[in-house]
């Protein structure tokens, strides 16, 4: 019966603990060079990196793709949004097939100028404010849900890094950097400032990527690895330590992959476990333990005479 109750037990640990590892992430592939599937919302399997194609990043089966969707942010609400560099557009995408529709129905509704690349970071913070990156302009941008509006948030170049991608939780904003500035960040929403938490390392140089926490509180970056390339190389998936930086690579996926949303930000702290109390005797109980423990030797010492 115990032998059976811990491989229960056991059982029901390596469940829970696949179904961490099973987490799932949405991306979109709106750099990759290969001919065919590009622009495309997929769901991606963090841990493997295996990939299911949605659909196609458009807003209607007779339009061409949004061709540059940089930025994945997951609302409250479990809306999907993206933010596509090619029309300096907010987009709401749906999740089951792909489907971008533009925020106020309006293409260009962020009022940046389209003759530049901004090469965008998007993330929902926990009070309902959805930000925006920009890493060739090192800016930070609060963006208006209603409107797709964009505001700059202290100066431009504010940032003092490339910040590639943005997630939230709990204790703030992160970003990741790229092109030299490869990167964690916590970011001041208020000031448009970034501050260095500390280097990704594990080899990682890219020019762009995405990040975002997942339900348990895993950080996850993705890095285009494609840079200048003309050949399709793979996306590498990676964890990171919030608390330092470092980065761990965890797979790879689909090619020209800058975005990554996961979830709705996480905005309650765990709750810390308390210990469990000790039982302790008064001088009564002590006296009863003594008498027990003597009536066992007792006992004890009959059964061996006999």
């Amino acid at each position: 019966m115990r032998r059976a109750l811990l491989l229960s037990c056991a059982s029901i640990a390596l469940l829970a603990d696949g179904a961490v590892l099973a987490g799932t992430g949405f991306v979109v592939n709106s750099d990759d060079p290969s001919p065919r599937d590009f622009d495309a919302l997929h769901r991606v399997e963090l841990e493997n990196g295996q990939s299911v194609k949605a659909g196609d990043a458009r807003s209607s089966p007779n339009s061409a793709p949004f061709a540059d969707i940089e930025g994945l942010a997951m609302s409250a609400g479990g809306m999907l949004y993206g933010i596509d560099d090619a029309s300096k557009t907010l987009l709401i995408l749906s999740q089951s097939d792909g489907r971008a529709t533009p925020v106020d129905g309006r293409e260009g509704n962020t009022g940046l100028t389209r003759a530049s690349n901004y090469d965008f970071g998007l993330t929902f913070d926990c009070n309902g404010s959805l930000f925006a990156s920009s890493d060739s302009r090192r800016s930070l941008y609060r963006l208006n849900t209603s409107t797709g509006v964009a505001t700059l948030i202290g100066s431009e170049g504010s940032l003092g890094a490339q910040i590639t991608g943005l997630a939230a939780r709990y204790d703030g904003v992160f970003g990741i950097g790229s092109s030299g500035d490869e990167n964690l960040y916590s970011i001041d929403t208020l000031t448009g400032r970034a501050t260095l938490v500390g280097a990704l390392g594990a080899g990682l140089r890219f020019t762009d990527g995405g990040l975002d926490f997942d339900g348990a509180g895993q950080l996850w970056g993705v890095a285009d690895m494609t840079g200048a390339s003309i050949n399709p190389e793979p996306s590498v998936i990676f964890k990171i330590d919030p608390s330092t930086g470092a980065a761990t690579r965890a797979s790879t996926t689909l090619s020209g992959v800058e975005s990554l949303a996961i979830t709705a930000p996480v905005c309650q702290a765990p709750v810390a476990t308390a210990p469990p109390a000790i039982a302790t005797l008064n001088g009564w109980g002590l006296v009863i333990l003594g008498l027990m423990l003597s009536l066992l030797s007792v006992v004890a010492l009959r059964s061996k005479a006999a």
